[in-house]
Parts: C-alpha cells; sequence; structure tokens
C-alpha cells in the first residue's frame, strides 16, 4: 500500500471508534473512557499496522481472530489465510497487544456453547487478556469462561434470543466495573 501507516490506521480504526454505541459502551469504554480499535483481517495482511497502532494508542488496540479448525479466517471469513490461530495470537503478542478477541466461526451465531478447549489452549499461550467470541449461550457458558481465566466474552444471539440474562452474565463473569458507571 502506498499509504502510510498512520493513514492506513486512521482508516481502518475509525469506523471501530464510531461504532461504539454510546448507550452500549465495551467494557473498555466504560472502564477507562476512551474508544479501544479492533483490528481484524488487517492485522493479518499488515502487521506493521498493528504494531504502530499499539505504539500510538498503548492499550486500546484488540486485535480479533475469527478461527475455523484452528487456522485465522479473513475477509468476513471467506478466505483461509493458512496461519494457525495460536502462532498468530503469539505473533501479535509480540508487538504488544494485550487484548484478543477470538471467535470460533462455528459456533458463532449457534447457541452451542463456546469453544472451551480451543479458548484455554489460546489463554494458556500468551499473556493477552483472551474475549470468547461465538457460542456464548447460557450463564453456565460465562461462568465455564470466568473459571478458565477468560477475560471477558461477547453475547449476541443469545441475548437476543432470550437464552441469557446480561446483568446476570455481568455479575457471574465478575466484570471490575459496572456496565451502568
Amino acid at each position: 500500500s502506498t499509504l502510510s501507516p498512520e493513514s492506513r490506521a486512521r482508516a481502518v480504526m475509525m469506523p471501530a471508534f464510531l461504532r461504539t454505541p454510546p448507550r452500549a459502551p465495551s467494557r473498555s469504554t466504560v472502564c477507562s473512557h476512551s474508544a479501544p480499535a479492533f483490528l481484524y483481517s488487517a492485522a493479518v495482511s499488515d502487521p506493521s499496522l498493528v504494531a504502530w497502532a499499539e505504539k500510538s494508542f498503548p492499550g486500546r488496540v484488540a486485535v480479533g481472530i475469527d478461527a475455523l479448525d484452528g487456522t485465522v479466517r479473513v475477509s468476513g471469513w471467506e478466505k483461509d489465510s493458512g496461519l494457525d490461530c495460536i502462532e498468530f495470537a503469539k505473533k501479535m503478542e509480540a508487538l504488544g497487544v494485550s487484548t484478543i478477541i477470538f471467535t470460533d466461526i462455528s459456533r458463532d451465531g449457534m447457541l452451542s456453547g463456546p469453544s472451551l478447549g480451543a479458548l484455554k489452549g489460546l489463554s494458556s499461550a500468551v499473556s493477552c487478556d483472551v474475549v470468547a467470541s461465538g457460542g456464548v449461550t447460557t450463564i453456565d457458558d460465562v461462568r465455564a469462561l470466568r473459571d478458565a481465566g477468560l477475560y471477558g466474552a461477547i453475547i449476541g444471539k443469545a441475548y437476543y434470543a432470550g437464552t441469557i440474562d446480561l446483568a446476570q452474565a455481568i455479575s457471574e463473569g465478575g466484570a471490575p466495573c459496572s456496565p451502568n458507571a
């Protein structure tokens, strides 16, 4: 790309800042009052962007790893990057990333429970905060993720399907700050 890392970061990160809904702030926004930046496919295609973003916005960059059968998927899950998800997470950690959002594509939206084994494996392989995404369906799932030492969970379809109470999930998950703060 002919764009500088700064220009690419603005192009990739600004939508993340703008998409943080004011009535449903992220845990990071609630606790630090600054919007996080999320990098997914861009982290795979341009690791220098991740390094620049982390240096420019320390502690506010999260890298999303969308995985299927242990490999990182990109371009809206359409393409297999050929990268092992744990090796990729280690590479991101080496660049200074402190938060990984891990989505098991096979579980996302299925209301079938999270991929606890894959999440535990990832969490033990890196010192990053690991956020579970995909499959979180019940309060028992939240407890299992908490007990496995995961940093957090993204609850999507389960909330809309009514299989989980968000207030109870926050309470059981051990959130360090109130979502209403």
